[in-house]
C-alpha cells in the first residue's frame, strides 16, 4: 500500500512539472533580459523637450527626442548620457535609469540691469533732487530692471508717516520707471523696519496692485523676499529684516530656489553686506559668520559670482578669495543717503 501512494505521488509531479511546460524545449532555460528602463529629461536654459514614444520603456527601445527653443533661445546640445548635437536625435535605452539634459543658449539682444541703494532723505522721506536724476539716468541707458535693496525711505514708527513716504518714494523714482517700460524691484532696509508690524503693513500697502511684488517667497516673507527671472538671468531679492531673523537669510528656501535654477546668470541682493565694509556700519551678514559662509557657498556652487547689496552709503567693490574663486561683493549706497 506505501509503494503504490509513493508511485502515485511520483507520477502526480512528472505530470505537472510537464503540463507548466517545464523540460518541453531549450527555450525553456532561456533568459528573458528585458527590464524597465525610465527616461528623465532636463532642460538648462528656455525651451522644451519632445519624446516619441513617450513611454513607458524597456530596455533596447529607442526614443527620439527633439528640443524646441524658446523665442531669442537656441537649442545648441545634449548632455548627461547624451553627448550629441543632433536635433532631432533618437537614443537606445540600455541603462535602467537614463537622463538626458537639453541645453539652450542665450541668443536675444544684450540688455541692462541696475542696481542702487539708500535714498532716504528730508524730502518727506527721500533725497527727491538725486533719486530723480538717477531715475533719468536709468531711462536714458535704456535699463530693463532696477534692484533697490534697501532704506528707501528715512522710515517713521508711525504708520501714515510711513506710508506717505513710501508713496512718495514711488511717485519720485518708480512711476516715471514704470511709464518707460522699466520694472523696479524693491527690497526693504533697516529704515523700512522702524517699527516691524506697522512698516510691513505700510510696505504692503503700497507695494500692490501695478506695484505688487513677485509672491514666491518663503512663509512669512511674501511681497518681502522674492526672486525674479528675466531673458536668461535669475535675480534674488532678500529681505534680512525679518523679525527674528535679521541679518540671515531663509536658507532651505534659497536652496530651493537655486535648485531649480536654469538659466546661466545669477543676482543675489540684500540690503546689508556679507563682508563688513571697514569704518561702516557693524550690523551685517557676518555677524552671524558660519551662516553667511553657507549662504555665500550656496551662490556659488549655483554658478552665482556677484551680491549686491547697501546700508554704507558708498561704492566699495569686494573681492574675496574662497576656495580659489573669486566672489564679488558690490556696496552701491549711492541713492542720495547722506555719506558716511
Amino acid at each position: 500500500m506505501l509503494i503504490r501512494i509513493s508511485f502515485f505521488i511520483f507520477l502526480v509531479v512528472v505530470i505537472f512539472i510537464a503540463l507548466s511546460g517545464r523540460f518541453c524545449g531549450p527555450e525553456v532555460f532561456e533568459d528573458d533580459n528585458s527590464y524597465t528602463c525610465t527616461l528623465t529629461i532636463n532642460t538648462i536654459g528656455k525651451g522644451t523637450v519632445t519624446v516619441d514614444p513617450p513611454g513607458p520603456y524597456t530596455n533596447k527601445d529607442t526614443v527620439r527626442l527633439t528640443a524646441i527653443a524658446n523665442e531669442r533661445w537656441s537649442f545648441d546640445r545634449w548632455e548627461d548620457s547624451l553627448d550629441s548635437s543632433d536635433n532631432p536625435v533618437t537614443i537606445t535605452l540600455i541603462d535602467t535609469n537614463t537622463t538626458v539634459t537639453a541645453v539652450f543658449t542665450y541668443v536675444g539682444e544684450p540688455w541692462k540691469f541696475v542696481t542702487v541703494n539708500d535714498s532716504r532723505g528730508s524730502d518727506n522721506g527721500i533725497n527727491a533732487s538725486i533719486l530723480s536724476e538717477i531715475a533719468s539716468a536709468i531711462i536714458d541707458e535704456g535699463a530693463k530692471i532696477v534692484l533697490f535693496t534697501g532704506d528707501l525711505v528715512e522710515g517713521k514708527s508711525f504708520y501714515d508717516t510711513h506710508l506717505a513716504q513710501l508713496n512718495n518714494w514711488v511717485s519720485t523714482f518708480i512711476e516715471p520707471l514704470h511709464d518707460a517700460g522699466i520694472q523696479v524691484y524693491p527690497t526693504r532696509g533697516g529704515h523700512e523696519n522702524k517699527d516691524y508690524s506697522l512698516s510691513i503693513q505700510a510696505w504692503n500697502d503700497v507695494f500692490t496692485g501695478k506695484y505688487d511684488l513677485p509672491n514666491n517667497g518663503p512663509e512669512g516673507e511674501k511681497n518681502l523676499t522674492y526672486y525674479v527671472e528675466y531673458e536668461n538671468a535669475l535675480f534674488i531679492c532678500i529681505d534680512v529684516y525679518i523679525e527674528n531673523n535679521q541679518s540671515r537669510v531663509n536658507q532651505s528656501w534659497l536652496d530651493t530656489v537655486l535648485i531649480n535654477k536654469n538659466v546661466p546668470h545669477l543676482f543675489v541682493t540684500a540690503h546689508e553686506p556679507a563682508y563688513a565694509l571697514s569704518g561702516g556700519h557693524s550690523d551685517c551678514l557676518d555677524d552671524y559668520i558660519t551662516e553667511r559662509d553657507v549662504f555665500i557657498n550656496s551662490i556659488i556652487d549655483a554658478g552665482g559670482k556677484t551680491y549686491f547689496c547697501g546700508h554704507d552709503h558708498v561704492y566699495d567693490h569686494a573681492k574675496i578669495n574662497i576656495d580659489g574663486e573669486w566672489f564679488h561683493q558690490f556696496i552701491v549706497g549711492t541713492g542720495g543717503a547722506p555719506l558716511h
